[in-house]
């Protein structure tokens, strides 16, 4: 998982995915990657997708608002691996 998060990428995939994907403004976004609530992917030193999770509390339930991987790099577990980052903050 990268660390820097680029809102413009996200911008970029969930245009490009726009019939899979609600479209969400981009400051809702910049407040979700400023408040740590977006994990991240890479493949071959890319970032290649992104997911955004609803607030961490222990014993509730966490959101998964959205989650999108770049087609290009699908079937490659990029997706399984945000959603075990994301439960392994969780636990």
């Amino acid at each position: 998982m990268i660390k820097e998060i680029s809102l413009t990428y996200i911008d970029y995939l969930q245009r490009k995915n726009a019939d899979d994907l609600a479209f969400y403004p981009l400051s809702t976004l910049e407040k979700a990657i400023d408040e740590q609530k977006i994990l991240t992917c890479e493949e071959n030193g890319q970032q290649s997708g992104y997911l955004w999770h609803g607030a961490i509390r222990s014993g509730k339930d966490t959101v998964i608002y959205q989650a999108c991987v770049d087609y290009d790099a699908r079937k490659r577990h990029l997706g399984w691996g945000m959603v075990s980052e994301l439960i392994a903050l969780c636990t």
